[in-house]
């Protein structure tokens, strides 16, 4: 009750329309200052804009880096998990242990990846 009081109280919002206006007139007041300043820079050539695309390459390549090391870990967890399932499920010989050979090698691949590549 209190908060449908507070909301449908008209000096509440009165005093948030003349916060905003203040706002608005300060922003209006600063406008032709500021657009002076940017059009002196463009002039001078001192304005760059800088978009996100510039080092897209890059990115994407650090982005497939990521992803492929993601994958290898995947692929070695489910190695020493496959292992491990054999192995419980009174499997033996090469099959339980080649799983955790192989899935060890691909956890320690992409370790040395993430170490090679200087972090995540």
């Amino acid at each position: 009750k209190t908060y449908v009081m507070h909301s449908l109280d008209p000096a509440h919002h009165a005093k948030s329309l003349a916060r905003d206006f203040s706002e608005l007139s300060m922003l209006l007041r600063r406008l032709p200052r500021e657009l002076r300043i940017l059009l002196k820079k463009a002039r001078k050539g001192d304005l760059r804009v800088v978009t996100a695309t510039e080092d897209l390459n890059e990115i994407l390549e650090r982005q497939d880096r990521r992803t492929n090391r993601a994958l290898v870990m995947a692929g070695g967890l489910g190695g020493i998990l496959g292992g491990t399932l054999m192995h419980m499920g009174g499997m033996t010989g090469w099959g339980p242990n080649t799983m955790f050979v192989m899935g060890g090698l691909f956890l320690l691949w992409s370790w040395m990846g993430v170490v090679r590549s200087g972090g995540v």
